[in-house]
């Protein structure tokens, strides 16, 4: 059987939703409605409403993506764990950017570890909505997403705060206490329109689930240049 099916009707559609009263498991490609393109399950019996539940040779490798993600975000929660409480010991519950990056840090890779623990459940037939499976993917990835953006900004404020305490760089500090601002605003923004874009996904369309992985692109490209010129100005 092919990695790609039609359904029996050859039903066409122009979004998802047109799909969804043949079944939760399928979606619009190239006009058609049709099991996940990416997932590349098919139909064991469609006529008897078994549809999208069986692994193909090409979905071996959606699994194993999502498996090995799974892997690598589990390892980060456990290491990012052993740094908190390490640090709780240390200082207690004093708040610092060291102690609120770490806390980050775990949020955010738990988020995406339950994301591809749902995702990888989902691949291998689990009971259920593929509707509510579905939000609980895109809900972890988001909030893990959310969560490790702020993160890498929170360790941008360490950098000012390092910045700011050295001598040698008190002839810019009114400069640098504007990016700290600037760097909050972002903070701040990136939560706002993180969850802005989230409920507008469930309540309006499913295109403001692709706003908000561009606005998560832009922002690890924001934070990649910020680290790169903030390297080169302490380096200096």
């Amino acid at each position: 059987m092919a990695s790609w099916e039609p359904n029996p009707a050859n039903t066409s559609c122009v979004t998802d939703a047109d799909c969804t009263s043949i079944s939760d498991r399928y979606n619009c490609f190239n006009s058609y409605c049709a099991c996940v393109f990416t997932e590349q399950l098919v139909s064991s019996d469609p006529e008897n409403g078994k549809y999208c539940d069986t692994l193909t040779a090409a979905s071996g490798w959606s699994l194993s993506v999502r498996l090995w993600s799974l892997i690598i975000y589990i390892s980060v929660v456990v290491y990012s764990v052993r740094l908190l409480v390490r640090q709780l010991r240390k200082d207690g519950c004093r708040m610092s950017y060291q102690l609120l990056t770490i806390i980050w840090g775990v949020l955010g890779s738990g988020g995406m570890s339950f994301g591809y623990i749902v995702g990888v459940a989902d691949l291998l037939g689990a009971q259920g909505s593929e509707l509510q499976r579905g939000i609980l993917i895109n809900l972890g990835l988001a909030v893990g997403s959310i969560f490790i953006i702020l993160a890498a900004l929170q360790v941008s404020m360490m950098w000012i705060e390092l910045c700011l305490a050295s001598k040698r760089l008190a002839a810019v500090s009114k400069n640098l206490k504007f990016t700290k601002n600037i760097v909050l605003a972002w903070m701040v923004g990136h939560v706002v329109f993180c969850v802005l874009f989230m409920i507008l996904e469930q309540a309006v369309s499913s295109v403001f689930f692709l706003a908000f992985n561009g606005l998560c692109l832009i922002d690890a490209i924001g934070v990649v240049i910020c680290f790169l010129i903030g390297g080169n100005k302490v380096g200096a």
